[in-house]
């Protein structure tokens, strides 16, 4: 995934994340690597989590 978005130069955060592979990855790194608590990622599955409802 990472070398076609390079080609098409599409290499952002916005496309990554938006991917559920990137996501994914995130979420991992988040909860299992970072030293820092992440809110802001509880506060996105919650807003996704209600969008979906809609």
């Amino acid at each position: 995934m990472h070398k076609y978005l390079e080609k098409e130069n599409e290499v952002n955060f916005d496309k990554i994340f938006n991917q559920v592979l990137g996501y994914l990855l995130f979420r991992d790194f988040c909860d299992n690597v970072s030293e820092e608590p992440v809110p802001h990622l509880k506060f996105y599955e919650e807003v996704s989590r209600l969008l979906l409802k809609v």
